[in-house]
């Protein structure tokens, strides 16, 4: 399809989705109005008036458009402006304005607004929980940056948890003391204090994040303060159903054990919905309405089936659900669909909010009565929970300060000003209202209050908290930055400029007025900044960084990047940016330990029954290391391209151009320390484990090619060449195969042991038969560089040959040598049973052969004939041992020795067997010899001698000199 038939798609399927939700919201809105009707509460139930609910979903979302678009530039939030419009709105109604005000009768359509209004202002709060919560809590937890939000969890936890009892308790205690002054609450006792101090401390930050996000202010700062909301909605309502329960006697068993059920159940249902729903978008590829509707359905039943079943914390389902979808979802997501996955979740956000506040507006108005003393008591609580949250922040601010990204003073006043009421709190204060088993008077009351708090809060708070962010500058932006945008902007000109002079030679454009259309050019301004050179440097590395990150999340969305490798390079990209560009860009710690095996799967290959999925795993991270480095290289090579354009540039005298070329050359050092880096790697890997290299390039290559036949079908159908069907018809062709590709991992070839034998010069006299016996008894083992192939003074269990990569020796901490393919590691120690004489360390990722002391005893008892050919690989490896210490083989090339080694020759001796050395030399592998009628050798030993006499029965080794010059 053409990109603009593909964007009308898009912007249908967006109205397509916001009809359904919408409409899902009427239907139960509908049927709550005519239960309540039904009972009373409502009227009478005619068909009118069950429509009710409808009518006022509709008006509230032109009401949220208009005040969208007329009161944009109003200083008031726009959550805030439709909680006063909803409140306005409850008073018209209250005072008669859409009825009796006008002799207006019932039929009418204002007063059927009027009755909507009604509906709307005597809502079940369970309706608020079960509708709205599901869509804000999870598109909060969606949108928010899973890394800022890891660093910044524990502070939230702190404020949400710890905090939060703390503030009940302060809470209580200042209600408890209004009712001993005399002043209100006097049939409250301290159970229903503290009820009230856990509704009155949920906090809702919307407003506040939405100003936060809009000032431009520290994504570190919102993270805390939005993340602290959702955990402290959560923990509000977990500790709400523990004290509700106490006081209504519908709790039972201790109310710590309920506590931590309902916290922690919630976190873990939430876990296992995103683990379910992240397994099943694995087999979907491109389809945009599964994978949203999966997303959407998922949320409403993890919330449903936590509060309505388990008896868990919907909300901390929800928060978990939402957070494991924006991190490890993210990548299950098909790229296509992510960008439009957001936009949905955002209308659905838009419209939640739009509507609960106008509600929440509504239920004030309607339903709260306020004396002179309840606006006293109303005024004083405000002031407490000020204090309180004041107090409980200054309290845990000398931890917090340490954790994660801190918390500086400033963003703590903030963090204490825009502790917002809304919603969660109402809702509750809600539930408490409607039950009949408290005595009238306080849960009366605890209502009112809490409606009273939403308002103050929402009105002072909230306006103001841009005007305390100002102050306090949290929105001034660095010299450096400063100095890279009106560079931006001189370059947009200059660009712009070039634009008008090709403009003015098109003949359809000659006639314009020049002179207004130069009133279009941005405006450049000459201003002169204070940037220190380092400021620079920092600012142009997080600029490298966040195109490097870009360059990751557009490769994956190619397809050429899985969305493991996609997720690991973007987390490293995340740690680095959290220095601020102080650090080197090749400071890549984190991502060198990535592409090593971890040391679990090397345990596990010393597991008989988990070799098979050890082998798997093994070849899976070698893939996956395979696909961070490549993606990683890419990204540095794009980053060397466009590293002038992210520079900031300093237009001044020669000392200063001095400088700026010198700060490019280092990021250039910096880049191209990472490049060399990377390619190492694939290089090593490239030697090492040919087969995984070969077949992950072949998937790229595949996926490369028909990303190419979808760009050529798109192309083709925006020059006419193809018909629409005809090009949906090819571009499903395309998917399909895009989809097999993404199920179908690369196939490897695995080593053959038989391959290796077959090349050695002394096993050419066995059968095939024999050779497929000795293959089938060894096992092939990968090592990862620096892990341990066996340890010195260990006991022996078996021997390998080394088939790729190269591993050091090591003997009393002290460096011997390094041996590559082809050697033969700890043969003769097996066959001796003796401990390993030495530590063999991978010095790049090892494929070895082993063969066990247990496959020896029990399979090769049975061939004592083959059982003495093991003596050869004894022969292999002690003449290595030997013969590199020795001039002249100390002088010769690994390869060189290696091959004159392998023309050996095991010799089982009798005793007084006399051997003639001439042009031959001796490994005495077992026994004692005489060597030239005078001295006795004992094994293990190197002759060199022209004669021996063995002893008694002895193993040799023997080794032919005469060609040994044409070896190499």
């Amino acid at each position: 399809m053409s990109t603009l038939a593909l964007f009308f798609s898009k912007i249908s399927l967006l109205f397509q989705a916001g009809f359904v939700w919408v409409s899902g919201l009427a239907s139960p809105f509908a049927n709550i109005l005519l239960s309540s009707s039904e009972s009373g509460g409502g009227g009478e139930a005619t068909g009118h008036t069950s429509m009710a609910p409808l009518l006022f979903i509709i008006i509230s979302l032109f009401i949220g458009v208009a005040t969208r678009h007329w009161l944009r530039k109003v200083a008031i939030p726009y959550t805030i402006s439709l909680l006063i419009i909803g409140f306005l709105l409850g008073i018209a109604y209250r005072v008669g304005l859409f009825s009796s005000f006008w002799g207006l009768t019932e039929e009418s359509g204002l007063a059927f607004f009027g009755e909507s209004i009604n509906w709307a202002g005597h809502i079940d709060p369970h309706v608020i929980l079960f509708i709205f919560l599901p869509t804000l809590i999870f598109e909060a937890a969606f949108a928010m940056h899973v890394h800022t939000f890891k660093k910044s969890f524990t502070n939230a936890f702190i404020l949400a948890f710890p905090g939060i009892f703390v503030a009940l308790v302060l809470t209580g205690a200042a209600c408890m003391l209004i009712k001993v002054t005399n002043i209100g609450l006097s049939q409250w006792d301290w159970k229903i204090a503290l009820l009230f101090g856990v509704i009155i401390s949920a906090t809702d930050p919307v407003a506040v994040v939405s100003i936060l996000k809009e000032v431009g202010a520290s994504k570190k700062l919102s993270t805390l303060i939005d993340g602290e909301s959702l955990l402290n909605d959560g923990s509000a309502i977990v500790i709400f159903m523990v004290i509700f329960g106490m006081i209504t006697g519908s709790g039972g068993g201790s109310a710590l054990a309920i506590f931590f059920k309902v916290a922690v159940g919630g976190v873990v249902l939430g876990m296992a919905v995103g683990w379910i729903v992240v397994t099943w978008l694995k087999k979907v590829f491109n389809d945009a309405l599964f994978e949203i509707t999966v997303v959407v359905g998922a949320a409403y039943l993890a919330f449903f089936v936590a509060e309505h079943f388990a008896h868990v914390s919907g909300v901390l389902a929800l928060v978990s659900y939402g957070i494991m979808m924006a991190g490890i979802g993210r990548t299950r997501v098909s790229p296509q669909v992510a960008h439009f996955l957001h936009e949905f979740w955002e209308l659905a956000s838009f419209l939640a909010n739009t509507l609960i506040f106008l509600i929440v507006g509504v239920v004030i108005a309607l339903r709260v009565s306020y004396t002179a003393r309840d606006f006293l008591v109303v005024l004083l609580i405000y002031l407490a929970i000020t204090i309180v949250r004041a107090i409980v922040i200054t309290l845990f601010y000398p931890i917090m300060k340490h954790i994660g990204y801190g918390l500086t003073p400033k963003d703590g006043v903030v963090a204490w000003w825009g502790g917002l009421r809304g919603a969660v709190g109402l809702a509750l204060s809600l539930i408490v209202a409607s039950e009949v088993s408290m005595a009238i008077e306080p849960r009366t009351q605890i209502f009112s209050i809490t409606a009273g708090i939403v308002f103050l809060t929402s009105v002072v708070n909230a306006t103001t908290i841009k005007f305390l962010i100002e102050k306090l500058g949290l929105t001034k932006v660095g010299e450096a930055r400063l100095q890279l945008f009106h560079q931006t902007i001189s370059m947009l000109r200059k660009g712009s400029e070039k634009e008008i002079t090709k403009l003015k030679e098109d003949r359809f454009m000659s006639g314009a007025d020049w002179e207004v259309v130069a009133e279009y050019l941005p405006e450049e301004k000459d201003i002169k900044t204070d940037a220190k050179d380092l400021d620079t440097l920092f600012e142009t590395r997080k600029r490298l960084l966040f195109k490097e990150k870009e360059s990751y999340w557009r490769q994956f969305s190619e397809g050429v990047l899985s969305p493991a490798a996609v997720q690991n390079l973007s987390d490293e990209i995340d740690h680095l940016l959290d220095y601020n560009g102080e650090v080197s860009l090749a400071k890549r710690k984190d991502l060198e330990q990535m592409w090593q095996t971890p040391k679990i799967l090397l345990f596990l290959q010393t597991l008989p029954l988990l070799g098979a999925f050890w082998k798997k795993s093994f070849y899976r991270k070698l893939a996956l290391s395979y696909d961070c480095a490549r993606g990683f290289v890419v990204a540095q090579e794009e980053n060397l391209k466009s590293l002038s354009s992210l520079t900031v540039g300093i237009s001044g005298d020669a000392a200063e151009q001095a400088k700026e070329v010198e700060k490019i050359s280092g990021l250039e050092d910096e880049i191209n320390e990472n490049r060399i880096m990377g390619l190492t790697f694939l290089r090593n890997l490239k030697d090492t484990f040919p087969e995984v290299y070969h077949a992950i390039e072949t998937q790229i290559a595949s996926r490369s090619l028909l990303n190419h036949q979808m760009v050529t079908i798109q192309k083709l159908e925006k020059q006419g060449r193809l018909e629409p069907a005809d090009a949906e018809g090819l571009e499903a062709v395309i998917q399909s195969q895009m989809k097999q590709i993404i199920d179908s991992p690369p196939q490897y070839k695995q080593t053959e042991s038989l391959r290796y034998l077959h090349s050695l010069k002394a096993l050419n006299k066995c059968s095939e038969s024999d050779l497929e016996f000795f293959a089938s008894q060894f096992n092939e083992k990968m090592f990862a560089t620096n892990a341990k192939i066996c340890h010195e003074d260990s006991q022996s269990d078996g021997f390998y040959i080394i088939i790729r990569g190269s591993a050091r020796i090591e003997k009393d901490d002290q460096l011997i040598r390094v041996v590559q393919p082809g050697s033969v590691i700890c043969a003769y120690d097996t066959l001796r049973k003796s401990p390993y004489w030495a530590t063999f360390i991978a010095e790049s990722p090892v494929t070895a052969i082993k063969i066990s002391s247990s496959a020896i005893q029990r399979k090769f008892a049975k061939k004592p004939e083959l059982k003495d050919k093991l003596w050869l690989f004894a022969g292999y490896d002690m003449a290595e041992r030997l013969l590199v210490k020795v001039h002249p083989w100390s002088d010769w090339r690994f390869r060189k020795l290696r091959n004159f080694i392998n023309r050996g020759e095991v010799v089982f001796a009798k005793a007084n067997e006399e051997f003639d050395l001439t042009n031959k030399i001796v490994v005495l592998l077992k026994g004692e010899v005489t060597e030239m009628g005078e001295k006795v050798l004992s094994s293990p030993c190197l002759i060199t001698g022209d004669s021996i006499k063995v002893n008694f029965s002895s193993i040799l080794f023997i080794l032919n000199e005469e060609n040994d010059v044409n070896e190499g």
